[in-house]
């Protein structure tokens, strides 16, 4: 018997075999894969979105601020900013 053979069939202290924790990782893993595959997707599509007019983006019915990434605004008030930049 090899070692991966016996330690597959012999329980933890928590009492869960090690071949379920190694199927546990391993359904991690592909979970993260997927996640990380459909993420890429997205970033492509909306690149690719990204490169076409106002007029084609009507045509197919997407309006152009649901593919752009939405940025955070900070107001900062203009003494504060001045101030600041005198700063520098």
């Amino acid at each position: 018997m090899t070692f991966a053979m016996h330690n597959a069939t012999r329980p933890f202290p928590d009492g869960k075999a090690a071949g379920s924790i190694a199927s546990g990782i391993v359904a991690g893993i592909n979970r993260f894969a997927a996640g990380l595959g459909a993420r890429l997707r997205r970033a492509h599509t909306c690149t690719e979105l990204s490169d076409l007019s106002d007029h084609q983006l009507a045509d197919i019915g997407v309006n152009r601020s649901a593919i752009e990434p939405t940025r955070p605004v900070i107001e900062v008030d203009a003494r504060l900013m001045r101030t600041l930049m005198s700063m520098r």
